[in-house]
């Protein structure tokens, strides 16, 4: 476990998989990130690369090759390299050995860096396509954030809001083995403009956004005081609590990318929203956690 820290945050990053373990204010006990206990999730924040979500028949098409993919892709089973470290930022590396190349039949660099900066986490992507064909790919976060003082019979664990807007969000609805469906439905929010994260927000699985509405997103406590705001300019955003909503958490997902479509079996590079990089070419990205 590597930790960073300044006058106001402490965060703890994993070596497996590049993910947070740890944010927390400096003195104070309160932990953002979710633990990982299993008997709601596993996870905590993991990167999502090269895939999001679930291919169809957990399969890709690339090079003539029909080939598997596990859901969310590889990166978050994998050890990262630590290149560089100071006391408040660390930069970690993912190169492909021949299992990855089996999988993913690319050439790559996959860097994360994590940076603090005041109250906020900088979290930077940097993708090298060092092949000589044009790489396609996906990427995206899974941070899942702890609601404060939560109780499993509360009406409402929290509020989240959305940088303009006010009205409703526009979801792609999923299939109940975890593929969009090809139709939408509406998600109202409250005459605050928030949405209320209950018991049954999460009936329909994920909450998937894609229409570039909102560029940060806020969760709110029970009172409504805002708890810490991620920032991000990615086309898509997913929004997820385990069983329903009835979880100590949620997670709120800048990608660029999406599960596939029920029935899809088109080429890789022509899933919805993905990707690719030129031989050569480098992609770079920063979102941020900021806590209010």
């Amino acid at each position: 476990m590597i930790t960073i820290t300044n006058e106001k945050l402490t965060v703890k990053v994993s070596e497996l998989g590049a993910e947070i373990r740890s944010i927390r204010r400096v003195g104070s006990d309160h932990e953002y990130i979710w633990t990982g206990d299993a008997t709601y999730w596993n996870g905590q924040a993991p990167l999502l690369f090269p895939a999001i979500g679930k291919l169809w028949n957990g399969q890709y098409r690339i090079d003539g090759q029909v080939l598997e993919m596990p859901k969310h892709g590889f990166a978050r089973r994998r050890d990262f390299k630590v290149e560089e470290q100071t006391a408040d930022s660390v930069v970690l590396s993912l190169e492909p050995d021949d299992e990855l190349l089996a999988i993913f039949p690319r050439q790559f660099k996959l860097s994360v860096t994590y940076r603090l900066d005041g109250n906020k986490v900088l979290v930077g992507w940097t993708v090298e396509n060092r092949s000589n064909r044009t790489m396609p790919f996906q990427i995206g976060a899974h941070p899942a954030f702890c609601y404060a003082d939560w109780h499993a019979d509360d009406e409402v664990h929290g509020y989240l809001s959305f940088e303009g807007v006010t009205d409703k969000l526009v979801s792609a609805a999923m299939t109940a083995d975890g593929f969009r469906d090809g139709t939408s439905f509406d998600v109202a929010l409250d005459s605050d403009g928030r949405l209320p994260l209950a018991n049954d927000t999460f009936l329909c699985d994920t909450i998937i956004e894609l229409r570039r509405k909102t560029n940060a997103i806020t969760l709110h406590d029970k009172q409504g005081r805002a708890m810490v705001t991620v920032r991000h300019h990615l086309p898509a955003l997913g929004i997820w609590s385990p069983h329903g909503g009835k979880a100590p958490f949620v997670c709120i997902e800048p990608w660029i990318g999406a599960c596939d479509t029920a029935g899809y079996e088109g080429l890789y590079a022509d899933r919805d929203i993905v990707h690719s990089l030129l031989r050569g070419e480098t992609f770079n990205n920063v979102y941020s956690i900021e806590l209010m």
